[in-house]
């Protein structure tokens, strides 16, 4: 059974407060979904893998912001499943997104 994950986020296996990812959701907008597909409590066998110039590249936007953050807009998820040999699976998923910029 998958373990949930209620009051801490974990962005690239460093835990987060909620609150650091609705710190940019702007004044009187009302939550209305959320949905978790994996993460590290979902037993699920998912990998996603970063290339450095991917990795330096939001380094980069983040230099420049005041904030420290790197910014990514339209941002999608792109889900490959693959079958091993021996009949098992597991997905492959892919941030797809405008380039980084700096977060204002």
């Amino acid at each position: 059974m998958a373990k949930s994950i209620s009051k801490k986020d974990t962005v690239f296996g460093i835990t987060q407060d909620k609150s650091f990812a609705e710190k940019n959701i702007p004044t009187g907008a009302k939550k209305i979904s959320s949905i978790i597909h994996g993460g590290p409590g979902s037993g699920r066998d998912i990998k996603m893998f970063i290339d450095r110039p991917a990795i330096e590249a939001l380094y980069s936007a983040s230099k420049f912001s005041p904030q420290g953050k790197a910014q990514l807009n339209y941002v999608g998820i792109e889900i490959d499943t693959w079958v091993r040999a021996d009949g098992s699976t597991f997905e492959v998923w892919k941030i797809i997104s405008a380039p980084p910029k700096s977060a204002i």
